[in-house]
């Protein structure tokens, strides 16, 4: 590997975790719309091919928080929330091509701790709900094919899905959605000797029904990306950023004709990242993501620390 270049393992270093939301019990299926995927992951080298075939891990380390939830409506709620979310993520990259693109199949395990209250309007008054507890979440499972199109670009598309193995109790706070979501993407990545990168991911999530509810969460687009400038070989500085939507209205009990129960989301911040270990094949990026512009769903802010090893890979001539 060229002492400049960046493993693509830095892209799923945390990326496969589910991060939960905090649901209220009198409107529990108005917030089943909460996305799997955990917004702002992937933002960079999303694309990047792995350099050889072999085993890649990665995790790290996501910290959220925030004083507001927002409702479907716009309304802001009164909230004091913070998760905390250790993912761990295997990847192996075949030692073949397909359609002259690398095979890469993986999996992703998160560990979640959950402490948080939201203070919600009732007919009675303000009542404060809130839960505290440690779990494993959602598991991922995905394929995907990645390109090295020439010395600075690539591509990457795959699919990937959801799967509801955590804990669930239905109208309760859970940290699982209970139900499977897949997720179609594309993405594609610039990256020079300079250490100059740029990366832009975008994916399509569609909810499966959940069985116990019999509440079936629209679909949403979820966009994420990097800019950045290399200040060495192995220190570099980017922007980063996300957008989440949904396209589609639930369907389901309680969905309000008006919002539909859409869930919207978006945010902006800087990151650092650096390459180190020999022929800088580990990684280390560390990025914050302030949140705004949210509907159906809490805001706040969230922090990254991910990293990236290879492990036992093949030899062979590097991508």
């Amino acid at each position: 590997m060229k002492p400049n270049s960046v493993p693509w393992a830095r892209t799923i270093s945390l990326g496969l975790f589910s991060v939960t939301s905090v649901i209220l019990a009198d409107t529990a299926a108005a917030l089943e719309s909460y996305p799997a995927y955990p917004m702002g992951v992937h933002t960079t080298f999303s694309a990047k091919v792995p350099p050889k075939p072999g085993f890649y891990l990665g995790a790290g380390l996501a910290i959220g928080g925030g004083d507001t939830f927002v409702s479907p409506s716009g309304q802001d709620l009164e909230a004091d929330f913070s998760i905390q979310v250790l993912s761990t993520a295997l990847v192996y990259s075949w030692d073949h091509e397909i359609w002259g693109g690398r095979p890469l199949s993986y999996l992703g395990v998160p560990f979640i701790n959950r402490d948080a209250a939201v203070i919600a309007p009732t007919p009675m008054g303000p009542r404060t709900l809130s839960y505290d507890d440690f779990t494993i979440g959602d598991i991922v499972v995905g394929q995907a094919l990645g390109w090295q199109n020439n010395k600075n670009w690539s591509t990457k598309a795959g699919l990937e899905f959801h799967l509801p193995t955590g804990d669930y109790e239905p109208g309760f706070t859970s940290n699982s959605n209970n139900y499977v979501t897949a997720y179609a993407f594309g993405a594609a990545t610039y990256h020079n000797a300079s250490n100059d990168h740029f990366s832009i991911k975008a994916m399509l999530g569609v909810p499966f029904e959940n069985p116990d509810t019999n509440y079936h969460s629209g679909k949403h687009v979820i966009v994420e990306g990097a800019i950045g400038k290399g200040i060495s070989p192995r220190l570099g500085i980017d922007l980063v950023g996300f957008a989440m939507f949904q396209i589609e209205d639930d369907r389901g009990p309680s969905v309000d004709p008006d919002t539909g129960n859409r869930t919207e989301l978006y945010g902006i911040g800087p990151q650092i990242r650096w390459n180190f270990g020999p022929n800088n094949a580990a990684t280390l990026s560390v990025r914050y993501l302030h949140e705004f512009g949210a509907l159906n769903r809490p805001e706040g802010g969230r922090f990254f620390i991910q990293t990236a090893i290879p492990l036992g890979n093949k030899k062979g001539s590097n991508r």
